[in-house]
C-alpha cells in the first residue's frame, strides 16, 4: 500500500469520522441549550425533544478532509458554494423555519450557482436510444436535478438511521466507480453521525443535513457519471438514488390524487406503511437499504457489468419499484396533515 493510498482510504476517513463524532458531541448539547429541537408529533416516530443539527457535523467532518487532500482532488469551487448553500437554507429552517417556497427558491438558486461554476449536464446518454444534446435545456435540466436529488433525500429522512444508511449505500456505489477521496471522506463521516443516529436517535441530521447530502450526491452523480465527451448516463444516476426518487414520485402521485398540496406531510411513506405493518424501525431501516443495494447494484451493472449482470439488475428494480408502488396505491387515502380529533 503506497502513500496514496493511505492518505485517500485511512488518513482522510479516520479524521472525517472523528471530527464528525466529536461534532456531535459538541451539537448535541448545544442544541438542548438553543433549544434547537425536534419535537414529538403526530406522525413522527420519536417521544422526546431531539437536536437536529447533525448536518453541520456531517458537514464539518467533510470539510476536514481540506487539511489532507492536496487542493489539486478538492474539486470545484461549485461543489463548495453549492454544500454551503445548501447547509445554511436547512440550518435556516432548522433554527427558524422556512417556507416551502422560499426553500425551493433557494434551492433553485443553489443549482444555478453549480451550474454557472461549471457542474452542468450538457448531453444525455439515454443508453440504446443514444445521446440527446440539450442545448438550451442544459441550465433548466441540471438546476431540476440539483433540486430533485435535494428534496428526494429529506423526503426519505423520516426514520432513524434511514437516511444515512441509504445516502451510504449510494456514496459506496459512486466510490466503486470513482475512488473519489472526498467520497471516502463524505462516507466516514456518515458512519460517524450513523453512531448517534441509529435507533433511538439522539440527533437528528435535520434539513441541513438532507439538502447537504442531496446536493453533494447530485454533484458527484454529474461529475462521475459524466464521460469526457460530455455524455450524462442519466439511467445509472437516477439508480443510484433509486429509492428516494420512487419514494418522491409516489408521494407526488399519492397527494395529487388525495387533491392535496404537494409539499404537505403525510403518513404514506414507505416507511411508514412498513411500520404500520409491524416491522420494527432497525427491521425497516435495513429492509429499505437493501432495497438501494439493488437499485445501485443496477446502476453499477449499468456501467460497468456484463450484459447478464445488467439484465438481472434491471429485473430486480422492475420488480422493487412494483412492490413500492403496490404498497402504496391501493391505500390511496392517507391521514391528513393534522392531529386525529
Amino acid at each position: 500500500m503506497g502513500p496514496h493510498f493511505l492518505r485517500n482510504y485511512f488518513y482522510v476517513p479516520i479524521t472525517s469520522f472523528l471530527i464528525c463524532s466529536f461534532a456531535v458531541e459538541i451539537l448535541r448539547v448545544a442544541a438542548h441549550r438553543l433549544k434547537i429541537l425536534d419535537d414529538p408529533s403526530w406522525r413522527k416516530i420519536h417521544q422526546i425533544p431531539t437536536p437536529r443539527l447533525g448536518g453541520l457535523a456531517i458537514t464539518l467532518g467533510l470539510i476536514s478532509a481540506v487539511f489532507i487532500v492536496p487542493i489539486g482532488e478538492l474539486g470545484s469551487l461549485g461543489l463548495w458554494v453549492g454544500l454551503l448553500g445548501a447547509l445554511l437554507l436547512g440550518l435556516c429552517d432548522d433554527i427558524w423555519g422556512v417556507h416551502f417556497k422560499q426553500k425551493f427558491c433557494f434551492q433553485i438558486v443553489i443549482g444555478i450557482s453549480a451550474y454557472v461554476l461549471g457542474c452542468r449536464i450538457l448531453k444525455l446518454d439515454i443508453g440504446v436510444l443514444g445521446d440527446v444534446q440539450l442545448g438550451m435545456f442544459s441550465l433548466p435540466l441540471t438546476v431540476f436535478w440539483f433540486v430533485a436529488c435535494m428534496n428526494a433525500i429529506n423526503l426519505v429522512d423520516g426514520l432513524d438511521g434511514l437516511c444515512v444508511g441509504i445516502a451510504s449505500v449510494s456514496i459506496i456505489c459512486l466510490i466503486g466507480l470513482s475512488g473519489n477521496v472526498l467520497l471516502c471522506a463524505l462516507l466516514a463521516s456518515l458512519v460517524g453521525f450513523w453512531v448517534y443516529n441509529y435507533h433511538p436517535a439522539s440527533i437528528f441530521m435535520g434539513d441541513s443535513g438532507s439538502y447537504s447530502l442531496g446536493f453533494l450526491l447530485s454533484f458527484f452523480s454529474i461529475r462521475i457519471l459524466q464521460t469526457t465527451e460530455g455524455e450524462f448516463k442519466i439511467l445509472p444516476a437516477v439508480l443510484i438514488l433509486g429509492l428516494p426518487f420512487l419514494d418522491m414520485f409516489l408521494a407526488v402521485v399519492r397527494r395529487w390524487v388525495n387533491e392535496r398540496p404537494i409539499f404537505s406531510a403525510d403518513e404514506g411513506h414507505i416507511h411508514h406503511r412498513l411500520l404500520r405493518r409491524d416491522f420494527s424501525v432497525p427491521q425497516v431501516m435495513f429492509l429499505l437499504m437493501s432495497v438501494q443495494i439493488i437499485f445501485c447494484f443496477a446502476a453499477y451493472s449499468l456501467c460497468i457489468g456484463t450484459i447478464w449482470q445488467t439484465l438481472a439488475a434491471c429485473l430486480a428494480t422492475l420488480g422493487l419499484t412494483y412492490w413500492m408502488a403496490a404498497e402504496t396505491f391501493p391505500q390511496l387515502k392517507v391521514r391528513p396533515n393534522h392531529p386525529p380529533t
